[in-house]
């Protein structure tokens, strides 16, 4: 147990935020949550004040601005200051904040695995990035002044890349989320004919974590200190297929009855983001949780929710 330590969180309300101070709160954590910061001229004034308040142990920076499309942020400069302001400005300025306060924390920045191209290899920490989109963009220009000022300052640094993680708590809009809904809806129907959902290349590689495995890497390499990037993700190839056919097969179903694949979603080639886990397995952290089990837990808990009756795996 870590008693009387404390952390403070940025993002604490999301899925990883929640997650997260769940997982400090079982180690002891006194656990603050950092507010939302508007774009001022007392910005670093604000945080600077925060830090000093709550002098945290480690601070874990879990915010972030998703939506990057190019129809998204045509024009639409506030969500492109917005861009600027959660991904890289605020994590930006909190080393040199750590430092000029003179707290002894440690700071972990939850990057994402977007940074990365899809490619035919694993992917790992000296993999070059290769961001497509304003969010990528945002996610590495902090990595890289983070880089530096873990030189400058010598503060314990931890960039965590994330590949996709998943849990109860992740928007209805995240495809694995959409097609265990729709699993639930044929499931529930009195009568299922008629579904039918429309889906792309099955074969199209990705790599699904469980999110509370997500969050007990993050805070493995927090609370240890450590000096480096991961990556973070399963390690495990995975097809939408295979997800498709677990979530049908929990409730009892076969997929195959209500999946199309809709050719004009096909895309054709093999490349995937996938990680290459050696760092982290080497500091001996490994992840808890199997895709099946998480699927079936999201499908337990969305099941309660709707009143229907529990499955038994």
């Amino acid at each position: 147990m870590s008693q009387n330590k404390s952390a403070l969180v940025f993002g604490a309300s999301g899925q990883d935020g929640t997650i997260l101070c769940s997982l400090l709160n079982q180690n002891g954590y006194h656990i603050h949550r950092a507010p939302r910061f508007q774009y001022s001229n007392s910005l670093a004034t604000d945080i600077s004040d925060l830090l000093t308040s709550v002098q945290p142990c480690e601070i874990y920076y879990l915010s972030a601005i998703h939506g990057s499309r190019i129809q998204d942020i045509n024009n639409n400069y506030k969500l492109i200051l917005a861009h600027g302001l959660v991904n890289s400005i605020i994590p930006s300025l909190i080393p040199s904040i750590i430092s000029t306060t003179n707290i002894k924390s440690s700071f972990f920045f939850a990057s994402s695995s977007l940074i990365f191209a899809p490619q035919l290899e694993a992917i790992d920490e000296n993999t070059s990035p290769s961001p497509n989109c304003l969010y990528s963009n945002s996610k590495l220009y902090t990595c890289l002044n983070l880089a530096q000022a873990r030189r400058f300052y010598n503060i314990p640094i931890v960039c965590g890349h994330f590949f996709t993680h998943e849990s109860l708590h992740r928007s209805n809009s995240f495809l694995m989320q959409r097609i265990i809904n729709y699993a639930i809806d044929v499931f529930a129907a009195p009568n299922k004919s008629g579904f039918r959902l429309s889906l792309g290349n099955l074969n199209q590689i990705v790599d699904i974590m469980d999110a509370r495995d997500a969050m007990a890497a993050a805070f493995h390499c927090t609370s240890n200190y450590f000096n480096k990037n991961f990556v973070i993700g399963s390690g495990i190839p995975t097809s939408i297929e295979t997800l498709v056919r677990i979530a049908f097969s929990i409730l009892d179903l076969d997929y195959l009855e209500y999946v199309d694949v809709s050719e004009n979603n096909v895309k054709t080639d093999c490349l995937a983001r996938v990680a290459n886990m050696r760092r982290i397995y080497a500091t001996g952290w490994a992840p808890q949780y199997s895709l099946r089990q998480t699927i079936s837990d999201i499908i337990e808990y969305k099941l309660s929710k709707k009143n229907l009756p529990k499955i038994h795996e």
